[in-house]
């Protein structure tokens, strides 16, 4: 009993010492003014439509010393999609495309990151659209990670991210092939550290 009681008082000790040493990951918030969501659809063969979401919230936890433990979780406001057309947008908001009014957000939760090399990763989450969950892969670039010139000394993140995703699967089959299943997703972001009050 002796032994036993121990043995598990050096566990104890042993994970409290190890999860103190490990770095944890760190929230850092998107900065709305330098994200872009787009995205691109081939129209019957003749062009492509460009798009964006105007509109989005999300966060990310960032493990600079292992990478593979960051994750992101973002939620996107499916009512600002923006084509540069009203019309065109009330459209798409409708019950054959988006159908905003029982949908009102689309969003992407990470499951894992894949290291490529030191600045490239694969990113699959659960992507959420029209009520449908179905795992998606970003292939993201990590442009720059540095302390920010104009953001207090806060560190600030840059990132790349694109992907192609089939809307059929998603249960969006408005068209489909004449407007293409395939929409390809483009992704900007710039993310800010979420430092504590008396760090900044």
């Amino acid at each position: 009993m002796t032994f036993l009681k121990t043995v598990t008082t050096s566990a104890l000790a042993l994970g409290i010492m190890t999860g103190t040493a490990m770095a944890q990951p760190e929230k850092w918030d998107f900065d709305p003014t330098h994200t872009e969501i787009t995205f691109s659809i081939n129209h019957f063969g003749f062009s492509n439509v460009l798009g964006r979401f105007n509109t989005f919230t999300g966060t990310a936890m960032l493990d600079e010393e292992h990478p593979e433990n960051s994750s992101v979780d973002v939620s996107i406001d499916a009512t600002s999609i923006d084509t540069g057309y009203a019309l065109r947008n009330e459209h798409l908001q409708g019950a054959q495309w988006l159908n905003v009014e029982e949908f009102p957000a689309l969003t992407f939760k990470s499951t894992k990151v894949d290291l490529e090399t030191d600045t490239t990763a694969k990113v699959t989450g659960d992507l959420t659209l029209l009520g449908q969950t179905h795992p998606v892969t970003l292939d993201v670039t990590l442009n720059k990670i540095a302390n920010h010139p104009l953001m207090q000394g806060k560190r600030g993140a840059g990132f790349s991210a694109t992907t192609t995703i089939k809307r059929s699967e998603f249960g969006l089959k408005t068209y489909v092939p004449s407007v293409s299943d395939e929409v390809s997703i483009h992704i900007e972001t710039e993310l800010n550290q979420d430092l504590p009050k008396d760090a900044e």
